[in-house]
């Protein structure tokens, strides 16, 4: 029996473009869940998912009777597992602050709250949107960056994402697990575990014919000294099997200023 064309699969929307030859995945049903679940439906909406000038940090967490109380009424961990949910399984915009506030899941403050609810007034504005497929024939690309450990544990934050087509099919946000002592030493570092992340699902990617012969490649921004221009490093992994407990990566690099 055929029912048509697919729109909807695994709780996500399907959205063919047979003119552009595109695909358009998103988790709109979802995300008006849970907008509503959490009363968020009547809120006003923003463009960016956090605050930049904002930190979050353990002294915002509660330290008397009557916080921890006020604190109990807030459904702080549900809301958080439902961002985590969309971060994982089609928001990478979201990752970074969803990462970040559930370092406090264990004793969340009234800032770390309003981290939250800032989250789901972004997905209010921004739930029509998803990963598209199909836009260019570039293959897959991986970029990877680092922050300049900002937070106060002072591990930077290892992002990574990879395309297929221009659209992403992996990617996640993660504090390193050893200090730096620069911020370019954290985007090598960062580099690396990427190139980790693309060893582990190349092979299954081979067993397509459209994408056995591409090139893979990594592009890592590094933030040089500041009279310097900033440099573009391509990096081009040899196809070498590294495991997540490897800490070399041999990668031949070529530069090129932007």
């Amino acid at each position: 029996m055929d029912l048509g064309p697919i729109s909807e699969l695994l709780g996500m929307k399907v959205v063919h473009d047979r003119d552009a030859q595109t695909i358009t995945l998103s988790q709109e049903p979802f995300v008006e869940a849970i907008l509503a679940k959490y009363n968020f439906s009547d809120a006003k909406p923003i463009s960016v998912p956090m605050d930049p000038s904002v930190q979050y940090s353990r002294d915002q967490c509660p330290t008397t009777a009557a916080q921890t109380t006020e604190m109990k009424h807030v459904p702080f961990r549900s809301a958080l597992g439902s961002l985590m949910y969309l971060a994982v399984g089609m928001c990478p915009d979201i990752a970074f602050i969803v990462s970040m506030l559930a370092q406090f899941a264990d004793n969340p403050g009234w800032a770390h709250w309003e981290g939250i609810k800032r989250i789901y007034r972004y997905l209010l504005g921004t739930k029509k949107l998803g990963l598209t497929f199909g836009t260019s024939k570039s293959g897959l690309i991986g970029y990877t960056d680092a922050d300049g450990a900002s937070q106060e544990h002072r591990r930077a934050i290892t992002g990574f994402t990879f395309l297929v087509d221009g659209g992403a099919i992996l990617w996640g946000s993660k504090k390193q697990e050893l200090v730096t002592l620069s911020t370019a030493e954290a985007k090598y570092v960062a580099a690396t575990h990427a190139a980790k992340k693309h060893f582990g699902f190349d092979d299954s990617l081979q067993t397509s014919s459209d994408l056995s012969n591409t090139p893979r490649h990594y592009i890592v921004t590094i933030n040089q000294l500041s009279h310097s221009p900033k440099t573009e490093l391509t990096m081009y992994a040899r196809n070498t099997l590294i495991s997540d407990i490897t800490s070399f990566v041999s990668l031949s690099k070529a530069t090129s200023s932007v």
